[in-house]
């Protein structure tokens, strides 16, 4: 901090005077004159892309290696002319700049969402600058950079005398840019929003932020006489307020009334005792006994609004932990994973001792106590090595326990984070057999049963132990809530069929945040189903005064609050078949009706509360100029990580990889659907690159307007035809009374077969060469494809069926007949099961023609079929749930979602095989019905 405040004064002092020129001068004064003035320009996007809702927005003009340079540009001249001058630039120019500092190398700028302003609003088109610092990082190379800058920002400058009325059109809600700044390397932008009322800059991040606010925004937060202001904070990885009566002031109209060093050192140090009280405060109102249940919700949404206060319930819990000693785990370095994860003497796992094999007694893992139970857990690390997979077993064998929780990927971010410990069939590790007697496989998770045995005084003594397997809970990441409380509870129920005085497994790969998380979780929904009470806190400190990072972070801290807020909030349990049998008998009378829609409008209402939205970043390529045309509806696109990426080259566009579609999670299986919309006119050939490059074998469309002319026909009748790249002959046509059937083959055409490109004679024969090679290693993969039964699949071809449902027009929310969309439902069903290459292992494609109605009622009652064939069992609210987790626009009205129980009552009527079936338990993987 000393040397950013000497560089600060330094320069300062070098360009304080006050000149009678204008800023462009004044600037070019300090330029070096053996060093011309390189800018290279270059056309950087569409006019359209200019259209910004960012009318009145901040620009802020930033380059360099040390924040001092960006200070000094924007903050020192005193009363000057100059900070006049820049004071109104960075004002008035608009939206966002995104800066990216290369150290060591070239410096790009790109100015992007820049409406036309001066002389560039006639050209209609953007620019983007590039600076060679050839190699240049010393002060004066950055210096030189800044300098040039804002030589162009001074083109793009508007006339402050004409626009002053601009300041009245700006209303309560103020955006300015915040800046992320990385080890003085790296500079990011992101949006930020000030609100009227609040005063306050967050974060989770170790860096600096740096906010410019507008002069009004600055007005109403800071005071009348304050025009302008930049806020300055040092994080650390916890949270900092930034209050408002404490700020630096670099942009204001008036004079400091202190040195400007001297105001530096006061502001900060002054930042710092401000920040420091808050977190004395928060640590202060910590919860002192468990919270009811029916006021648990109202704690954590007033604890949401303020978040310090979780911040302040953390760092209490690490003040007041007990310090205990890991002298075993120090003498036992190499049985650990990571050396600041060890486990405490007093309560650590202790095995017997084997002969001639010294330490053979440790294993790194902990004895945890529940609300109710001593040493009712056991926490420990993943297990990496084969010796370690030997005492992983000997730990299991000899506490007695019955149920492991695994909550870590075998492998996760191209590294591997635990050996698969447990066989495909059967295996010896040590003396101790372990065989694999059933294994099922879920969307976010796998259920498996082992048989563990060993002899002993010369008898074999056979043990059963469940295996529950969460596996998607990535490394720094949190998961999805429903599916943990889903798994949670199946866990439990396991738990409750065994023994007293058992402990219960538990280990991710450090043994550290997510198995903590995942215990107090766990334990709290333990206390609230005994006692009505929750008590995060008071557990929170038996983890830790258990096992060293049972908690590692805030955001996790945070989430088990999440968690079981949701938990309490929405109490809702699948029903068996037997409660769903007896809601058919509730639509006899007008008063069970009323009741049911009661509880079904409950439930949509949650479903809506607890369905988090997706940010204009979660959806970044949709919101590309160049994918704009793709989407019916701008409101309506995927997020970036859960949307299909297309493969095959085709079209004009520069991101050929982009298609309106989005993946939805199954009951079986992740990403089991694809939810896109109708093609447009342009965009046909994408949906067939969507079923080709993603071998997708069935698609299910549920509007039916072929004839309209925003809605093209995207499958012929009959023969070939090309798409793009594709060919698509229609194998067979089927009219049915509810829908058509189009069996199809999907072939990729070669690159030669392109039409429009012209061929030299030596292209052409270097063409038929490789056209050759590549018929002959057709051949060769088609002779060793033949399968069983005798049939060749065909290079680079899929088989699809795509049925369009005649039953359903576009204006109406629910269909015309439920009768015909079961047989829809069935008939596609069928399909997936019988057609070649495993097609039930492939995504299918739902259409509608807005990507929205409708596929969710389709996607939802399949989970539910799913569900009832596996389990004997539905949770409709769930499965809704799931549907909504990658595009919350599904189900966008209550109608659809009571519809949904009103089909899946009839197709369980409908079905003959459920109505005998009892609950067909597994006799090893034993799961809910609690």
């Amino acid at each position: 901090m000393q040397i950013f405040l000497t560089l600060i004064s330094e320069r300062f002092a070098m360009i304080d005077a006050p000149h009678a020129h204008g800023p462009r001068e004044e600037l070019l004064s300090i330029w070096p004159a053996e060093e011309p003035l390189a800018v290279s320009l270059q056309p950087r996007c569409h006019k359209n892309h200019f259209k910004s809702a960012w009318y009145n927005g901040t620009l802020l003009v930033t380059i360099g290696r040390l924040l001092n340079n960006f200070l000094l540009h924007l903050g020192f001249g005193s009363a000057s002319a100059t900070l006049d001058y820049w004071t109104k630039v960075c004002i008035y120019m608009k939206s966002i700049v995104q800066i990216g500092v290369l150290v060591g190398g070239a410096v790009r700028v790109d100015l992007e969402s820049i409406p036309h302003l001066c002389q560039l609003k006639r050209r209609k088109k953007m620019r983007s600058i590039d600076y060679l610092l050839k190699n240049d990082m010393s002060d004066a190379g950055v210096w030189k950079s800044v300098i040039l800058l804002m030589l162009f920002a001074e083109n793009l400058a508007m006339d402050y005398n004409n626009r002053s009325n601009r300041l009245a059109d700006i209303g309560d809600d103020q955006r300015c840019l915040l800046i992320d700044v990385e080890n003085n390397r790296h500079f990011q932008f992101k949006q930020c929003l000030f609100k009227k009322g609040n005063a306050g800059l967050k974060a989770n991040c170790p860096m600096l932020h740096v906010c410019l606010l507008r002069w009004c925004s600055c007005k109403r937060l800071f005071g009348e006489e304050v025009k302008g202001a930049l806020i300055i904070a040092s994080t650390d990885r916890a949270f900092t307020f930034v209050s408002a009566a404490i700020f630096a002031r670099l942009m204001i109209c008036k004079q400091p009334s202190m040195p400007l060093l001297d105001f530096f050192k006061t502001s900060v140090k002054n930042l710092q005792l401000v920040s420091q009280v808050q977190e004395e405060k928060a640590m202060g109102a910590v919860p002192q006994c468990p919270i009811e249940t029916s006021k648990f919700l109202a704690f954590v949404q007033e604890r949401k609004r303020k978040r310090l206060l979780f911040k302040g319930e953390l760092m209490m819990l690490k003040q007041i932990v007990e310090n205990h000693k890991s002298e075993y785990g120090y003498l036992n370095l190499k049985k650990n994973n990571y050396p600041d994860v060890l486990p405490f003497d007093y309560n650590r796992v202790i095995l017997k001792p084997i002969p001639n094999e010294p330490n053979s007694h440790y294993i790194n893992a902990s004895y945890v106590d529940s609300f109710f139970q001593p040493k009712a857990f056991i926490i420990t690390q993943a297990v990496k090595t084969k010796p370690a997979c030997v005492d992983f077993w000997r730990m299991v064998w000899e506490t007695n326990a019955e149920i492991v929780v695994m909550l870590t990927k075998v492998f996760d971010f191209m590294k591997v984070m635990c050996l698969q410990y447990w066989p495909l069939t059967k295996f010896d590790y040590g003396d101790i057999t372990v065989e694999t007697v059933e294994a099922k496989t879920y969307a976010y998770f796998t259920l498996r049963c082992f048989r563990v045995s060993r002899v002993e005084n010369g008898s074999t003594i056979i043990r059963q132990v469940r295996h529950f397997h969460f596996t998607e809970w990535e490394v720094n990441s949190l998961p999805y809530i429903s599916a943990l409380l889903d798994f949670r509870r199946r866990v439990h129920n396991a738990v409750k069929r065994c023994p007293n005085n058992v402990p219960m497994i538990v280990h991710c790969s450090n043994g550290g945040g997510r198995s903590g998380v995942f215990l107090a979780i766990y334990a709290n929904l333990d206390l609230a189903e005994a006692e009505n009470v929750i008590d995060v806190y008071g557990y929170c400190q038996t983890l830790l005064n258990a096992r060293q990072s049972a908690l590692e972070n805030l955001d996790q801290y945070v989430f088990i609050y999440d968690t079981l807020a949701e938990a309490v909030q929405c109490n809702i349990n699948p029903l068996t078949l037997e409660e769903l049998r007896h809601r058919t008998t509730m639509y006899t009378t007008k008063q069970s009706r009323q009741a049911l829609e009661a509880i079904y409008s409950q439930e949509y209402k949650f479903l809506t509360q607890l369905t988090p939205a997706l940010r204009i970043g979660d959806c970044a390529g949709g919101h590309r100029l160049e994918n704009r045309g793709k989407n019916r509806d701008v409101m309506v696109v995927p997020p970036d990580n859960s949307r299909p990426y297309l493969n095959t080259l085709h079209g004009e566009s520069k991101d050929y990889t982009y298609i309106n579609a989005v993946y939805v999670d199954g009951f079986r299986r992740k990403n089991e659907w694809i939810v896109t919309e109708w093609p447009k006119h342009h965009t046909i050939d994408s949906f067939w690159a969507l079923v080709f490059d993603h071998s997708c074998h069935t698609v299910v469309n549920l509007s039916n307007d072929e004839n309209s002319k925003a809605y093209p026909r995207f499958i012929h009748s009959r023969g070939r035809q090309s798409y793009g790249p594709f060919i698509v002959d229609v194998l067979s046509s089927q009219q049915y009374p509810y829908a058509t059937s189009h069996i199809v083959k999907v072939v990729k055409k070669k690159v030669f077969d392109i039409p429009g490109r012209k061929k030299s004679k030596r292209s052409e024969r270097n063409e038929k060469k490789l056209t050759d090679q590549l018929d002959s290693l057709a051949s060769i993969l088609s002779e060793l494809m033949v399968n069983n039964k005798g049939g060749i699949q065909e290079v680079d071809a899929r088989i699809c069926n795509v049925i369009s449902v005649r039953i359903w027009p576009i204006q109406h929310r629910v269909p015309l007949s439920t009768v015909g969309l079961i047989d829809v439902i069935k008939m596609a069903r069928c399909w997936r099961k019988r057609a070649p290459d495993r097609p039930e292992t492939k995504p299918t494609v739902v259409i509608s023609h807005n990507g929205v109605s409708r596929v969710g009622i389709y996607v939802a009652i399949n989970l539910l079929i799913d569900q009832m064939d596996v389990e004997q069992e539905v949770d409709v609210f769930h499965a809704a749930k799931i549907v909504r987790l990658n595009r919350p626009q599904l189900f966008d009205h209550k109608e659809e979602y009571k519809y949904l129980n009103d089909l899946l009552i009839h197709y369980y009527m409908t079905s003959p095989e459920y109505h005998s079936t009892k609950s067909a338990e597994s006799p090893c993987l034993l799961v809910n019905h609690s």
